[in-house]
């Protein structure tokens, strides 16, 4: 996945989280249904640091047939951010980047 920013000049700091949910129906806006991935674990599932504009997940890191939520944030300040969630499903262990299908985006701000 890739982030983009336009016009930051370095004032906007980025960080990338992984939420897992306890079902392939569970609803993405009820927090009980979802599992933050702890940063320093999500770290280490990376090729790439987490607060670049770029992830790269190494292979077989994510559970089959699980549903995840990929999140990208902007932050202004520790408390001002906006964010955007991409929602997926995999079907196999990554293979060659083919693993998954990106049902919706949302971007709150």
């Amino acid at each position: 996945m890739e982030g983009s920013c336009r016009d930051c000049y370095g004032r906007i700091k980025f960080e990338w989280g992984l939420l897992k949910y306890n079902s392939l129906t569970a609803d993405e806006n009820n927090a009980s249904t979802n599992e933050l991935i702890p940063r320093e674990q999500f770290e280490n599932m990376l090729f790439t640091p987490l607060q670049s504009l770029n992830v790269a997940i190494k292979p077989n890191q994510l559970a089959a047939n699980t549903k995840y939520s990929l999140r990208i944030r902007g932050y202004r300040s520790p408390s001002v951010y906006g964010e955007s969630l991409y929602v997926f499903i995999t079907n196999h262990p990554p293979v060659n980047g083919n693993n998954m299908h990106i049902n919706n985006c949302y971007n709150i701000s």
